[in-house]
């Protein structure tokens, strides 16, 4: 869909070229015209959670819901497959388009299923692997995050408890 994000003009663009990892390429977008996806609609797109909190975004002053960029977009997250304050979202009763909201559970045939906890090659700045996800605070994370960060950095879980 079409973005505003990094917009020189103020105006919505999509990409009309692309390398092999999805990145646009230089001078490869241009304008939206009307009636594409997002153009005339909030700019919803993102690359982190935390773009999703920005001004005019989705979950600008929004306290009480878990907001998510899934897909490049900003999405209220089902909450599928996280530990809530008195009950747990199970996996088997999440839909697919609300399954791997929270990166606790993964589509799998015609069903969402338990995902086990992963290591990457993402780093902290001490070189530990981070570990995805991991939950902070009640709060399933799939990425790095500033959330309660002192210094205002994104952060990571370097170790998580079973």
């Amino acid at each position: 869909s079409c973005t505003r994000q990094n917009s020189a003009n103020g105006a919505a663009w999509c990409a009309v070229r692309v390398n092999q990892a999805g990145e646009v390429l230089r001078n490869g977008w241009e304008d939206c015209t009307d009636g594409c996806p997002g153009k005339n609609g909030p700019d919803e797109s993102c690359n982190t959670e935390g773009d999703c909190y920005a001004n005019g975004k989705k979950c600008d002053g929004i306290q009480d819901a878990g907001c998510i960029c899934k897909k490049g977009q900003c999405k209220i997250s089902s909450g599928c497959g996280k530990m809530g304050a008195f009950f747990r979202t199970g996996c088997g009763t999440c839909n697919e388009e609300d399954c791997e909201d929270e990166g606790a559970c993964k589509w799998t045939g015609s069903q969402c299923m338990e995902t086990s906890r992963r290591r990457t090659a993402c780093l902290s700045t001490s070189s530990s692997p981070c570990i995805f996800p991991f939950t902070y605070q009640g709060v399933v994370y799939n990425s790095c995050t500033r959330q309660n960060s002192v210094n205002g950095a994104a952060w990571c879980a370097v170790r998580v408890n079973q």
